[in-house]
């Protein structure tokens, strides 16, 4: 996974990190999946099971949004508006109750897509 974030977020080819992003997502979503799960073991064995320690992980989920947002960002660079509008939705929609910096860019950089729709709305009725 790390490997997929890292290309996500260093490649300038959009395609590339579209790819990357869908992997991030899957794995987001297999972990969702698992999390939760208890492998139930007999009283006899269960009290020989130490408590795991913590240890340091990555958040999947953070990755993948922060691929959402530079792939979104790729995309709206390369006139791929309605791409970039619908990375950049799904960042919202997944953490609207948050004001992440992910949420916040993901809003700055919608406003510019609408300003520049509004750009070329006047710009034709002249």
């Amino acid at each position: 996974m790390w490997n997929a974030y890292a290309d996500c977020k260093s490649t300038s080819d959009l395609t590339q990190a579209a790819s990357d992003l869908q992997q991030l997502r899957s794995a987001s979503q297999i972990i969702e999946a698992n999390e939760g799960f208890i492998l139930p073991l007999p009283t006899h064995l269960e009290r020989l099971v130490a408590t795991p320690t913590n240890r340091v992980a990555v958040d999947v989920e953070a990755m993948a949004v922060a691929c959402a947002l530079h792939t979104g960002e790729l995309a709206l660079h390369q006139g791929q508006t309605d791409m970039a509008r619908d990375l950049l939705m799904s960042i919202i929609k997944v953490h609207k109750e948050e004001r992440s910096y992910y949420v916040l860019k993901a809003k700055t950089l919608l406003a510019k897509i609408g300003q520049a729709v509004n750009v070329s709305f006047n710009a034709r009725s002249r």
